[in-house]
């Protein structure tokens, strides 16, 4: 009935709003509102969406929060099968997390990360982070032709599917740009 429909409507509008609030750069927006909505959703008795927990988990990455960020990814992968697209942005966002901390074997944890987002998801959402990440990682390990090939894929993949505004261009660029140097 129509009280059934509520919440997925306004999960789906929190998903949204979220999404948009991260394009434009305001994670800290993105966050308080989607706490805010995941209340009201608790409260309306309906369970956490998997895909607004990734949204909320990404906005904690964005402001460098990675504890949140990592506890929410972690949750987030415990309610969906490892075949869910979804999955590829939750093993993007903690490969990325890997790279940003640090520590010991980092490069390893991030490059087997991406490397099973690219492989396990290439329709996925997150499938372009994933070639990029899985390269700069090659690179980073010394692992030169491995890294080269991945570069390539990466480089045709930007080309293909990204305009000439997507962020993703230049990050690519930039990225082959260091690892050139």
């Amino acid at each position: 009935g129509k009280e059934k429909a509520q919440p997925a409507q306004r999960q789906w509008w929190g998903r949204l709003r979220a999404r948009q609030f991260l394009a434009g750069n305001d994670p800290q927006r993105a966050i308080d509102y989607s706490n805010r909505e995941m209340q009201r959703l608790r409260a309306a008795g309906a369970e956490d969406a998997p895909e607004l927990l990734v949204l909320l988990g990404r906005a904690y990455q964005d402001i460098a929060d990675f504890e949140n960020a990592r506890r929410l990814y972690a949750v987030s992968q415990q309610m969906v099968n490892d075949s869910d697209p979804l999955n590829g942005r939750i093993l993007v966002g903690l490969a990325q997390i890997e790279l940003a901390v640090g520590g010991e074997g980092f490069e390893d944890r991030a490059h087997t990360l991406f490397s099973r987002a690219a492989k396990e998801h290439p329709m996925g959402e997150a499938y372009l982070d994933a070639l990029i990440g899985r390269a700069h990682g090659e690179a980073m390990m010394g692992r030169v032709t491995d890294a080269v090939d991945h570069f390539r894929v990466a480089i045709a993949q930007v080309l293909d599917v990204t305009r000439a505004w997507d962020p993703r261009r230049r990050q690519l660029t930039e990225t082959v740009a260091a690892h050139g140097r």
